[in-house]
């Protein structure tokens, strides 16, 4: 009975988050044919595979391979945006003993090999033929997946909001950027909670109680994360006002437009040599 109605509170949460999603892939997809930014239409995609997905193990539990191989994608494109955004053509030191690599072309690699791996592990997930250890070698390689690329996004968002902070720019656009940085930090400790479920118990499933406890706090995780898309990229004009309250422009003529301010940030970033 608990577990019920647990289920039906989170079950809520979740068709919130994925309804979100697509509201902000569809918008992401249309502003960046506006204003040609390719970085936007990375984006728009990755909300759009992430909702699809999500759909998908809602309404055909059978076919966890392809949702597995939709969020997959999604987070390359998560990375191609981050990368886009904030350090297009510039290098970061990530080796010690002076040897320079391109962040993302790891991280693309790295998460290419965890979905290699939670790709093949999914066939045997929720199937009589799963074993302990199937589950546990799937748990981690989803772990490390998620970790990379939304704990290196909210990093990477942390960054632009530190240098951009005590420049004469707008509140609610800094705002962005902390909001930004907290919910993809959240959003990479998101399946660390898949652990506590219990063994053999299909993901979502009411039963026990356990089982939709840990439905509901990644529902939750999920939807908080949608929240804050939401306020970043459709932020209503009342909220932007209210940041903006004791806001004092050093220039009226100056407004900057998301190209200006992407490059404004890049610049800001470090460079190639300078540590993080």
């Amino acid at each position: 009975m608990l577990g019920d109605i647990f289920y039906n509170i989170f079950y809520a949460f979740m068709i919130f988050y994925m309804a979100t999603f697509l509201i902000v892939g569809i918008y992401f997809l249309f502003r960046g044919y506006k204003v040609k930014m390719p970085n936007l239409y990375y984006a728009g995609l990755s909300f759009l595979l992430m909702a699809i997905s999500q759909l998908i193990s809602r309404m055909i539990r059978s076919l966890k391979i392809i949702e597995v191989s939709l969020i997959a994608i999604s987070l390359i494109f998560v990375i191609l945006f981050i990368n886009q955004t904030f350090y297009k053509e510039r290098k970061s030191m990530i080796l010690k003993k002076n040897r320079r690599t391109y962040l993302p072309t790891i991280l693309i690699a790295l998460t290419i090999l965890a979905s290699i791996v939670t790709c093949c592990c999914s066939i045997l997930i929720d199937t009589p033929l799963n074993t302990p250890e199937n589950n546990l070698i799937y748990l981690l390689a989803t772990v490390i997946q998620r970790f990379l690329v939304f704990h290196w996004a909210a990093l990477s968002s942390y960054l632009a909001y530190k240098k951009l902070r005590d420049k004469n720019i707008r509140p609610w656009i800094k705002f962005r950027y902390k909001i930004f940085a907290f919910t993809s930090f959240l959003l990479g400790f998101q399946p660390i909670v898949l652990f506590f479920q219990p063994y053999g118990i299909p993901f979502g499933s009411p039963h026990p109680t356990q089982s939709a406890v840990i439905f509901g706090i990644t529902a939750l995780i999920a939807m908080m994360y949608s929240i804050g898309s939401l306020l970043i990229w459709i932020m209503p004009k009342w909220l932007k006002t209210f940041l903006d309250r004791n806001y004092r422009s050093l220039d009226e003529n100056i407004d900057y437009s998301e190209a200006e301010l992407l490059t404004l940030i890049k610049n800001q970033l470090p460079s190639r040599g300078e540590d993080w």
